[in-house]
């Protein structure tokens, strides 16, 4: 039993590190998406 609950432990955090991973990239592109935008105004 409690090796299962480490087992289903250890997934949970390999999801919420891919999931963090995943937030961290859409948040750059949509930092990049707001800077080009930005700088196409500029000209």
């Amino acid at each position: 039993m409690s090796s299962f609950a480490f087992y289903s432990f250890g997934i949970l955090e390999n999801i919420k590190i891919k999931v963090k991973a995943l937030d961290e990239i859409y948040n750059g592109k949509a930092l990049y998406r707001e800077y080009i935008a930005t700088r196409g105004e500029d000209r």
